[in-house]
């Protein structure tokens, strides 16, 4: 798996005109987990999936929690 700006990710390149979607997992997914539902609303669109980068409770996410509740980024 391919990794750029501290995040793996999957593309998958078409010729399409459209905008590329970007596909961002639920808490505790992976970048494979909206393929197929990219797939059904726009077969023909270049997809950008990308794996959250931080480690909480066994699983990555896109974001974190501080000791004091607060919400900390990926990047």
């Amino acid at each position: 798996m391919p990794k750029a700006a501290g995040f793996y990710y999957d593309i998958r390149e078409t010729n399409s005109e459209l905008p590329p979607l970007i596909l961002l997992h639920g808490s505790g997914g992976t970048e494979a987990d909206l393929l197929n539902f990219s797939e059904s609303i726009s077969p023909n669109t270049t997809y950008i999936a990308l794996r959250g980068g931080v480690p909480w409770d066994g699983d990555l996410h896109f974001f974190g929690e501080t000791r004091t509740g607060l919400w900390t980024r990926a990047i």
